[in-house]
């Protein structure tokens, strides 16, 4: 029937999305996708066709929802990096960075659908990534905003206040002094489970960090100390 030709479109719409991310939208391809926006080279006509679909997208969501603004919380750089270039989307980056060591140990611990991952790649992802972001950071200065997770976690009213004024966005930050807040409904498709979780929460530093209880072993952090070296020291983080 005509709902489930539709699906079937859906299916071949979002295969052919992940096979142009795959090609054109990788964290290596964020140097090129920079030059593009910035006019230093052409835009192939792939890159137009999967950020203008993306594009598309953001405006679909405000035109069901009234929202003013769309967080997409994909974290792709090079998805930022193309997106910047487009005049049809006001477009503002919020590179959240975490201590390596204790992003590690997060990701030793397998959540729900997400299994658990080495510190080894998770700290060469971390390195990969946040150099990367760091790219947009110097070519879209006026468009970027770097938070530091350990920051948050401590004063999480005064953080939000900040990227809300950053992002042009009205009213008071929806957490209080103390770090609680109320999640309302969301769409999120993938991701961290905890992304799903709606109603009152609070924000809190993880126990898991390194130097606190159940936090990273020391050879672990020594692994990834050293795979994050040449970014560890520019985003504030110490050996240690």
């Amino acid at each position: 029937g005509a709902a489930e030709s539709g699906m079937a479109g859906l299916g071949r719409l979002a295969e052919e999305m992940v096979e142009a991310q795959r090609r054109w939208l990788r964290t290596r391809h964020t140097r090129v996708r920079l030059a593009e926006s910035s006019g230093a080279r052409a835009v192939p006509r792939g890159v137009n066709a999967v950020v203008g679909r993306m594009a598309e997208t953001y405006r679909a969501i405000t035109a069901q929802t009234g929202a003013a603004t769309v967080v997409d919380s994909s974290k792709y750089p090079a998805e930022a990096a193309a997106l910047c270039g487009r005049a049809d989307v006001d477009v503002r980056v919020l590179h959240l960075v975490r201590d390596p060591r204790a992003t590690a140990q997060s990701w030793r611990r397998a959540k729900a659908y997400i299994p658990a991952m080495g510190v080894l790649r998770s700290a060469g992802y971390w390195t990969a990534f946040n150099l990367a972001s760091d790219r947009i950071g110097r070519r879209f200065g006026e468009r970027y905003l770097r938070v530091a997770y350990e920051e948050f976690a401590a004063r999480p009213r005064e953080v939000t206040d900040r990227v809300m004024r950053w992002a042009g966005l009205p009213g008071p930050p929806p957490v209080d002094a103390d770090g609680h807040a109320v999640l309302g409904a969301n769409h999120t498709v993938t991701g961290n489970p905890d992304r799903l979780l709606s109603g009152p929460v609070r924000v809190r530093r993880d126990p898991g960090e390194p130097g606190r209880p159940g936090g990273l072993p020391w050879p672990h952090a020594a692994a990834a100390t050293l795979l994050a070296l040449p970014a560890l020291r520019r985003h504030g983080y110490r050996w240690r």
